[in-house]
């Protein structure tokens, strides 16, 4: 339970942060696009097939998974919310596993939350969900969490905006450097599942080349 408490406070002041915000329908035009590219996936049709977009898949998986869940535009605000809430979580492990502590790690996971209402920050954009995504694969290495796990989210945020792909290999680099060849390795495999599962799936649909493209 006091494991549970600190991520479940992050995740709800995101969402009481995000709440004036919650059924606003247009913040960006962006993510007008990606709900459009979730409603067709989630309609049969796999995202570039009906609308063309240049991002990777994994920000229209995101959309597609919790617009299954909940009804309306509530669904990617709660998404952004609860991405918002885990970024500022993992950010205060962060500190904490710098050394820093516990009010420290309040403090700026705090901020976190807070610079994610300024700069478009309330829009459901891709940059929320990569930061998360990178933020808790440092928290994983870290705290000498599975290499392979801390790969996953690298390889997720890569599939949800390429241009963290350096971030990914200096965290590699630094996950070889405080463990070893073998832990990187398992690091690479485990950031080449969620672009090895994209792929299969345009194989078996027979759109590979659209991928690709």
């Amino acid at each position: 339970m006091r494991r549970a408490w600190p991520v479940a406070c992050f995740l709800l002041l995101a969402v009481l942060l995000r709440l004036p915000v919650l059924h606003r329908s247009v913040l960006d035009w962006d993510e007008s696009l990606y709900v459009l590219m979730a409603q067709d996936w989630l309609a049969g049709h796999l995202p570039y097939t009906q609308i063309w977009d240049n991002k990777p898949p994994g920000i229209y998986a995101i959309f597609a998974v919790f617009q299954a869940i909940i009804p309306g535009i509530a669904a990617i605000r709660i998404a952004s919310a609860l991405c918002l809430g885990l970024e500022g979580w993992a950010v205060r492990g962060i500190v904490m596993a710098l050394g820093g502590r516990a009010w420290a790690g309040w403090v700026v996971g705090g901020i976190a939350l807070l610079a994610g209402l300024s700069n478009d920050g309330l829009s459901a954009n891709t940059e929320p969900f990569m930061a998360c995504c990178i933020a808790l694969a440092v928290l994983c290495v870290l705290r000498g969490g599975p290499a392979w796990l801390a790969g996953l989210g690298l390889g997720a945020g890569v599939m949800v905006k390429y241009v963290c792909a350096p971030e990914a290999l200096l965290l590699l680099a630094l996950l070889w450097r405080l463990r070893g060849a073998r832990a990187a390795l398992a690091g690479t495999l485990g950031a080449a599942l969620p672009a090895l599962a994209a792929a299969l799936l345009y194989l078996a649909a027979g759109r590979f080349g659209l991928l690709w493209d």
